[in-house]
């Protein structure tokens, strides 16, 4: 993501909101799922 991120020349703010505006078109189960990758991540040293 963050090579994405940087090859399109978005902003910390533009990127977090995009995010945002991702999560808010996933249905619930989508939205927990991927909740729960980010933890597991978190869990695992990754970010």
């Amino acid at each position: 993501m963050q090579k994405q991120a940087h090859s399109t020349r978005l902003t910390l703010k533009e990127v977090i909101l995009m995010g945002m505006l991702a999560i808010d078109k996933l249905d619930e189960q989508n939205r927990q799922e991927l909740a729960d990758q980010v933890h597991q991540m978190q869990v695992n040293g990754e970010i």
